[in-house]
């Protein structure tokens, strides 16, 4: 019975002193690499912040006032997509999806 517990108190022991050795020991200083000269994400920044400026301002357009008038505008708009995506010059000759 005493080798059983000798062999655990001494495991104990090993495993507590090799944690208070682990806890001292300072962690290791992470390695700061410096940024390439050329780096894509200013590159990127300065096209976005071009584009903001040299894009006008979309006018707003003037909202109908009744339901119908909303409902025509709204199914004219979308008749106006459909005609442009049927159109031959837009596809050049290839068929459109759901076409055999």
């Amino acid at each position: 019975m005493r080798k059983p517990v000798a062999w655990l108190a001494g495991a104990l022991g090993i495993a507590g002193l090799w944690r208070l050795l682990r806890r001292r020991r300072p962690p290791a200083e992470p390695t700061v690499e410096a940024p390439p000269a050329d780096d894509p994400a200013d590159a990127l920044r300065a096209k976005l912040a071009e584009t903001r400026v040299a894009e006008p301002e979309p006018e707003p357009t003037p909202e109908p006032a009744s339901v119908e008038e909303r409902r025509r505008a709204v199914h004219d708009a979308g008749r106006a997509a459909i005609d442009e995506m049927r159109s031959p010059d837009s596809a050049a000759g290839s068929p459109g999806p759901g076409s055999k």
